[in-house]
């Protein structure tokens, strides 16, 4: 049996397949890199204590994970220290974590805030190497201070000193913001920098008013957003939305010219119609111009 397509149901099959194509696409599994300031200014020291409500809070964060993420955690004052990397396979490597979350204290004299973005770019990048098809994702959790040990003065933070060995990448960088408004432009200019020059992927999240919910809800949808965001920025030109609608509304304009051409066509001429069955053979002529019908 032959199963005949007119054009209005190939255009409606051409964008269903489209559109099935770019949903089907699966998300990525996620390497999480996640950063904790453990300086004394998180724990209250000339400030508030909101250490113990980032303790009680990630856990929850951490439950979200999905199998076959993975995070490593990182926690920096003087020096940042990096743990073992967890890869998510069942509820006993969540423990692991939370193990991790529980032993964070924050108790270092000093914020060494370039020495925490060079050993978190450095781990973000191998990370990659050993699987580009995986998303890295990291998060940084600070009341914004940047503080250097005596001894690394001339070391203070510069994003453009370390932005050529990891420009052009591609990572999801959120900084949590925990600190007052008089130290939010630190911040943004930390923001800015890292935006500029290695990832186009980054963003400040203010969580002075509300750091449980950041931690616990925006984050995932965050994420999640800008998963979204550049998958579509890295789609071929043909998977991209835009290109869809202009190819779908082109052929659409050529049905309806097609089927107004076809409303126009007319049949001009005369018609003979020859009956030699009888003795005497009839003929009849019609004027088909004269009738002016399709």
């Amino acid at each position: 049996m032959k199963v005949k397509y007119t054009l209005f149901q190939l255009i409606v099959i051409f964008i269903l397949c489209i559109g099935l194509c770019s949903a089907g696409a699966s998300a990525k599994s996620k390497d999480l890199i996640l950063v904790i300031d453990t300086s004394l200014s998180m724990a209250g020291y000339g400030g508030k204590n909101i250490m113990p409500l980032v303790k009680k809070s990630l856990p929850k964060f951490i439950d979200q994970l999905e199998s076959d993420d993975s995070l490593t955690l990182i926690t920096f004052d003087t020096e940042a220290k990096i743990y073992p990397t967890v890869y998510i396979k069942h509820k006993s490597n969540k423990d692991i974590l939370n193990k991790y979350i529980s032993m964070v204290e924050a108790k270092g004299k000093w914020t060494y805030t370039m020495a925490m973005i060079e050993a978190v770019f450095d781990k973000a990048k191998k990370l990659q190497a050993e699987d580009p098809d995986r998303e890295q994702v990291i998060i940084v959790i600070t009341d914004a201070i940047d503080d250097p040990p005596p001894y690394a003065l001339k070391h203070r933070y510069d994003v453009k000193k370390i932005a050529q060995q990891y420009s052009g990448n591609e990572w999801f960088i959120f900084f949590v913001n925990l600190g007052q408004l008089q130290k939010d432009s630190h911040l943004a200019k930390i923001q800015k920098d890292v935006k500029e020059n290695i990832s186009q992927y980054t963003k400040v999240i203010d969580a002075r008013e509300s750091l449980d919910k950041v931690i616990t809800q925006d984050l995932k949808k965050d994420i999640e957003t800008m998963a979204k965001v550049k998958e579509i920025n890295t789609r071929p030109f043909y998977m991209h939305p835009l290109f869809i609608i202009i190819v779908a509304i082109a052929l659409l304009i050529a049905l309806l010219l097609l089927l107004r051409r076809a409303s126009l066509l007319k049949v001009k001429g005369a018609l003979e119609y020859w009956n030699n069955e009888l003795l005497e053979p009839i003929v009849e002529k019609v004027n088909l111009t004269a009738k002016n019908a399709r």
